[in-house]
């Protein structure tokens, strides 16, 4: 494959980790969607109700500029990611908790999903 833009990089890999992690999701490019709104929360807002979602994870960082009162009065519940997964097995320790899902992929191969998806949901 040839990507144009980083963007259309950053989707493939994404949904080919996804795959590799058997997560099994509809995926949606929201530029798609053709709506607009702040990145403050008023875009993801609509997003969710384009799409009838009425729960929102995000990463922990967003919780010092996202209002969750817009998403309290739109019915939209929110959830920030927890990411203190239990350690493996690293080629050299001691290990590490700040990589990405690669490290994970390539130290543990299929038994990668039971570090990743801890919490028991429809994945």
């Amino acid at each position: 494959n040839q990507w144009s833009k980083i963007s259309n990089l950053d989707i493939f890999s994404t949904k080919l980790i996804s795959k590799e992690l058997n997560i099994k999701t509809e995926w949606v490019n929201s530029s798609a969607l053709r709506i607009s709104g702040s990145k403050h929360g008023e875009k993801i807002i609509k997003i969710c109700q384009e799409l009838n979602c009425s729960h929102f994870i995000n990463g922990p960082a967003s919780k010092s500029f996202i209002d969750e009162s817009i998403f309290n009065q739109a019915g939209i519940s929110i959830e920030y990611m927890n990411y203190s997964y239990p350690e493996y097995k690293q080629f050299h320790p001691p290990f590490s908790h700040n990589v990405t899902v690669l490290d994970t992929l390539f130290h543990c191969g299929p038994e990668s999903r039971k570090f990743i998806c801890m919490k028991q949901t429809k994945i």
